[in-house]
């Protein structure tokens, strides 16, 4: 455009002149007039603003530019009014061209953490930008969060980068349950966290879960008879590291279940079997067969109760202790004769006797037109037992009978009448019978060393098993000390104390 203008304006000078040159041919001549001019030294009278020098300065002078500098681009929106291809100058429109077109502003709204990207600025200074990028660090740096706090608060994290947040200004493990804290239990159980959000671990525990109640002692092995069942604990409060527990297997150890273990010092328990590191050859002094010591604890034997609390019962005596018995089970039956009669019903056949009152198993026969009878039917009676049989065998009567041809038979007998040293014989009678180990030449038994410890002669025992009616028969050598000694036992039910 700026050629275009100064295109016409000389076309104009020109013209003027031609008219003039002209005009002369009919004019005289006259030193006035004679020469040739060239523009734009000519002074042909024109008005001042058609001078084109006089246009071109006057936007010079009011900051307009035929050619933008370095760095600037023209402004076309703003012309100079004198001569259109003089133009404003834009160094914001020079960084549009190039493509330096989003402010700060634009990049701004694109969302939080979006930014204009420093490196892309337009490089005459101008704040525009090629590119906008986000940034999290830096959007939480304007919210106040920063990456430096020795204990950053885990309750205050930035939303856009948890690498910053708010610093902590609380003790450790503040806010922490009982018995628990942020460092020294990692191990434990979490159960909670502290005002700044970090993990609080269990310490110890009041209450430990089922199975974890041994301490380390009571599952070492050796004497404890017990192992710990897996390496995990529970941490309690008084009693401290509390294990599961399992039987200590004891490998290389051994029952020694024939003679018995050599106590040397080096031993192991399963539970509370006790296991040997060496087994004996033979049996110590004084041992019986299997080299076994004898159990004389009736508690052991099951002789738990005293007579009293038998009062009644079927019950048998402990041979070590008369006071200790062991009682048969009580009287089970329930039904009594007035459960009967309501039900419209005779008693039943089989009865029994708890504490004063007779209980019936059930209920008979329906009775006959109301009339209810207290007498069993005696088709009902199947108890074999007579108070005769009870006292053959040195025994009170059982506490359940009933009546079959007007006798009255028991289910079984009762207690025995004869003291813990006595037997009873054929005759009902309560004996005292020899007993113990016995020298006899027989089988591989031998009576030379038998009777080098006192043992007494065999046919001893052998008399005391005939005094009760009974035919006594050899069973078997066995070594007691270091003596083969024999062994009689009695036919039927009963054995010869050996």
């Amino acid at each position: 455009m700026k050629n275009t203008m100064l295109h016409m304006k000389l076309n104009a000078a020109v013209s003027v002149f031609s008219i003039a040159a002209a005009f002369s041919v009919f004019l005289p001549a006259s030193n006035a007039y004679g020469g040739i001019c060239f523009l734009p030294d000519c002074n042909l009278d024109l008005p001042s603003y058609d001078d084109v020098n006089s246009d071109s300065s006057w936007c010079l002078d009011n900051g307009y530019y035929f050619s933008c500098p370095d760095g600037t681009s023209p402004d076309y929106s703003q012309t100079c009014p004198r001569d259109e291809s003089y133009t404003k100058c834009s160094a914001e429109q020079w960084c549009k061209d190039q493509g330096y077109d989003k402010t700060e502003e634009y990049c701004r709204s694109l969302g939080d953490t979006w930014y204009a990207d420093k490196d892309t600025k337009c490089p005459n200074g101008q704040n525009l930008y090629k590119e906008c990028v986000e940034d999290t660090a830096q959007a939480c740096e304007d919210k106040g969060y920063v990456n430096n706090c020795s204990r950053p608060d885990k309750t205050e994290l930035c939303e856009w980068n948890s690498s910053f947040a708010k610093c902590c200004n609380d003790t450790e493990s503040n806010g922490c349950p009982e018995n628990s804290k942020v460092s020294g239990c990692e191990n434990g159980t979490i159960v909670g966290q502290d005002t700044c959000g970090y993990d609080c671990h269990q310490c110890c525990q009041t209450s430990c879960p089922a199975g974890y109640a041994y301490t380390d002692e009571q599952t070492s092995g050796g004497t404890s008879g017990y192992i710990k069942d897996g390496d995990d604990y529970c941490l309690h409060c008084t009693r401290g590291k509390l294990y599961k527990r399992k039987e200590n297997p004891c490998t290389g150890y051994d029952l020694c279940s024939g003679y018995g273990g050599v106590d040397n010092g080096d031993y192991c328990y399963t539970g509370n079997t006790k296991k040997y590191s060496k087994c004996r050859e033979e049996c110590l002094p004084g041992y019986i067969e299997w080299c076994d010591a004898p159990i004389t604890d009736c508690e052991k034997l099951g002789y738990k109760k005293t007579v009293s609390q038998c009062n009644g019962k079927f019950s048998f005596t402990c041979p070590f202790n008369k006071d200790k018995v062991f009682c048969a089970d009580d009287c089970s039956y329930t039904f009594t004769a007035s459960d009967c009669a309501s039900q419209n019903k005779n008693i039943g056949s089989q009865s029994c006797t708890r504490n004063g009152t007779t209980y019936y198993a059930s209920c008979g026969t329906t009775c006959t037109n109301g009339n209810c009878t207290s007498t069993p039917s005696q088709s009902e009676c199947n108890y074999v037992y007579l108070a005769s049989d009870c006292a053959n065998q040195c025994k009170d009567v059982g506490s359940k009978s009933c009546t079959r041809d007007g006798k009255t038979y028991y289910e079984s007998c009762g207690n025995t009448k004869c003291a813990e040293d006595k037997l009873c014989n054929d005759k009902g009678s309560c004996i005292t019978p020899w007993y113990g180990y016995c020298c006899d030449d027989v089988g591989s038994c031998d009576t030379t060393f038998c009777k080098a410890y006192n043992y007494p002669d065999c046919s001893d025992v052998i008399n005391s098993c005939k005094s009760l009616g009974r035919t006594p028969k050899f069973d078997r050598c066995t070594q007691s000390a270091s003596a083969h000694v024999a062994i009689y036992t009695c036919e039927k039910e009963y054995q010869c104390y050996i």
